[in-house]
C-alpha cells in the first residue's frame, strides 16, 4: 500500500539541503551503493543505520538518503532544549525526542509514548523516519547489538493496521562505512541493503501479544545481519588496521591506481577492505575458539597478520604512513613507477597552487581550520578529563565537533558577505548586477581557492612520501620493498585461495 507522495515542509527542505552541502564539502567522496532499494517516497518507511560517528551520521543519512525528499530524525532527548547549534537544526529538521535511560539519573521515569505516537502518524503518511538501533554513538570496532525498540515500534504499528492486508512498511538498513570518519575531506560509503517488507499477512506473529516478544527477537536479529553485512566490523582495531593495509596491497597490483590523485576508487577499496577484515576476523575467532574450520589455515594467516602488523609499525616508526597506520591511507611508493616528468610536476604544481589560494586561505579556510582543528582538540582533552571518559565516548565526536564549527564560520562568513552587499546598495548606490557579482562570486572563489589548496596539498604529500622514501637511502629502501613484495604476494594468494 502506498500513500499519496507530499511535499516536504519549507523547513525540512532547507534543513535537508544545508545538509548535503556540509556533506559535500566535509567529504571529499560520498558513494551510495543500493540507491535502488530504497522505498520511493510515499511508502512507509523506518531508515536504520549504524551509529559510530554522532551527529554526523544522521547528517549523513538526511543529506543522502536516496528516493526521499524528507526524512525524520529521531534523536536522544537532553540534544533538545538547550541553547546550541546542534538543537537548533535537530529541532528545525523536526526530529523525535527518544527518552534513553542512560542519560536520566536511577529510577527515573522514561515515557516515549508521545513520541511513539508521532513516529506512528509519520509512517502512516507515507515519511521516512530515521533511527540509530544502537542506542547510542559510539566509536568501537564491531556492530553494537541492537535494541528491540525498532521491532516493538514495528510490531505495534501493524497490530493498529493489521485489519488493512494491504498496509506495507518497510526497513531499509544503511551501512556507513567511513574511511576516516573524523578526517576532513575523507571518503563515505553508504550502502542500502534489500528492504525488510512487513505486512499484517505476512508477519502475523508481530500483530499478536501472545507471540510479539518472539518475532521482535527474530526481526531485531534480522536487522542485525542485514546491517553487519555491509559494514567493517572486526573484534579489534588491529584487526581492522592489518586488513585495510592488506586490501591496499592487493589493489595496488589489480585495480586501477591513479597517481594524480594518490588514491583507489573509495566504494573498491571498502569492498576489499570489508572482506580481509571478516577472513582475518575468522581467523582470529577460530584461533580463539580451537576450532579449524577449511579452507582457513588459521595458523598461516594469524602469522600474516603478525608480519603486516611490524611491517606497518615500521614504516609509522620511519614516518612513512600516519599512526596507527590509518584505514585509508595510501602505501608510501616503494616501488617507484613515476618517471622524472611525474616528480617534476609534484614539485611545481604546490609552488604554482599556493600563491593562487593564499587569498582564500587567509579570509576564509585558515581561521575554519584552526578553528575546528583547537574546538576539536579542547572537546578531546575535557571529555577525557572527565572521571569514566575513555576514548569510545568522545573519539565519535570530533567530526561532529568540526562540522559544527565550520558550519558557524560559514554563517558568520554569508552574514558578512550579506553585510558587504547591503553597504554597496545603501552606501555606494551600487547596481543589483554588481552585488549579485558579489553575492555569486566571492562564495565561488572561495570553493576554488579551496580545491587549489586541497590539488597542491595532493601533490606536496606525494612529494614528500617519495623524499622520505629517497632520504632512507637505497639499501634500507631496497628492504623495505622486498618486504612488501613478500607480503603483497602472500595477500594476493591468500585472497585467491578463498575467492
Amino acid at each position: 500500500m502506498s500513500f499519496q507522495r507530499r511535499r516536504a515542509p519549507l523547513v525540512h527542505s532547507i534543513v535537508r539541503l544545508l545538509f548535503q552541502i556540509l556533506v559535500k564539502v566535509f567529504f571529499k567522496t560520498l558513494v551510495v551503493e543500493g540507491a535502488e532499494f530504497v522505498p520511493p517516497e510515499g511508502n512507509p518507511c523506518l531508515v536504520c543505520s549504524n551509529h559510530g560517528n554522532s551527529i554526523t551520521d544522521a547528517v549523513m543519512v538526511v543529506g543522502s538518503t536516496p528516493n526521499r525528499n524528507m526524512v525524520r530524525l529521531t534523536a536522544k532527548s537532553t540534544l533538545f532544549g538547550r541553547r546550541t547549534i546542534t538543537t537548533f537544526i535537530m529541532e528545525s529538521a523536526g526530529a523525535v525526542p527518544i527518552m534513553r535511560k542512560k542519560d536520566y539519573a536511577e529510577g527515573a521515569k522514561i515515557d516515549n509514548v508521545n513520541s511513539m505516537e508521532v513516529i506512528k502518524q509519520v509512517l502512516e503518511q507515507g515519511d521516512a523516519v530515521c533511527f540509530f538501533p544502537e542506542g547510542g554513538s559510539r566509536f568501537h570496532p564491531t556492530l553494537a547489538p541492537l535494541k528491540s525498540g525498532v521491532a516493538w515500534l514495528v510490531s505495534d504499528t501493524l497490530s493498529k493496521r493489521k485489519n488493512d492486508p494491504d498496509f506495507t512498511l518497510n526497513i531499509s538498513m544503511c551501512s556507513i562505512n567511513y574511511i576516516h570518519r573524523q578526517r576532513f575531506r575523507s571518503d563515505v560509503i553508504a550502502t542500502y541493503h534489500p528492504p525488510i517488507v512487513l505486512t499484517p499477512k505476512t508477519y502475523p506473529k508481530l500483530c499478536d501479544p501472545s507471540t510479539a516478544p518472539g518475532a521482535v527477537r527474530e526481526l531485531t536479529a534480522e536487522m542485525y545481519r542485514k546491517l553487519r553485512a555491509g559494514l567493517i566490523d572486526a573484534p579489534s582495531w588491529d584487526i581492522i588496521h592489518v586488513a585495510s593495509f592488506a586490501a591496499r596491497l592487493y589493489l595496488s597490483e589489480t585495480s586501477s591506481f591513479t597517481f594524480r590523485t594518490n588514491r583507489y576508487r573509495p566504494d573498491e577499496y571498502v569492498k576489499i577492505w570489508r572482506e580481509f577484515t571478516n577472513l582475518f576476523s575468522e581467523a582470529y575467532q577460530d584461533a580463539h575458539t580451537q576450532s579449524h574450520q577449511p579452507p582457513l589455515d588459521t595458523e598461516e594467516i594469524q602469522g600474516l597478520i603478525a608480519e603486516i602488523k611490524t611491517f606497518c609499525d615500521e614504516l609509522t616508526s620511519l614516518g612513512l604512513v600516519r599512526s596507527p597506520y590509518s584505514p585509508g591511507d595510501d602505501l608510501p611508493d616503494l616501488f617507484p613507477k613515476k618517471n622524472p616528468f611525474d616528480i617534476l610536476l609534484y614539485i611545481i604544481l604546490p609552488l604554482l597552487l599556493t600563491p593562487i589560494a593564499i587569498p582564500g586561505f587567509v579570509t576564509f579556510w585558515g581561521p575554519t581550520f584552526l578553528l575546528a582543528h583547537l574546538a576539536s582538540k579542547t572537546f578531546l582533552r575535557n571529555a577525557l578529563a572527565k572521571e569514566g571518559g575513555t576514548i569510545e565516548d568522545t573519539y565519535d565526536e570530533i567530526a561532529h565537533m568540526k562540522i559544527v564549527t565550520g558550519l558557524v564560520c560559514g554563517l558568520l562568513g554569508a552574514s558578512a558577505l550579506l553585510c558587504i552587499a547591503l553597504f554597496m546598495i545603501l552606501v555606494m548606490g551600487a547596481s543589483l548586477w554588481a552585488v549579485g557579482m558579489v553575492l555569486v562570486g566571492v562564495p565561488a572563489a572561495q570553493w576554488v581557492s579551496f580545491r587549489i589548496m586541497e590539488e597542491g596539498w595532493i601533490a606536496f604529500d606525494v612529494l614528500r612520501g617519495w623524499v622520505r622514501i629517497r632520504a632512507l637511502g637505497e639499501p634500507k629502501a631496497a628492504v623495505l620493498r622486498e618486504r612488501e613484495e613478500g607480503l603483497r604476494r602472500r595477500v594476493l594468494e591468500l585472497f585467491s585461495s578463498v575467492a
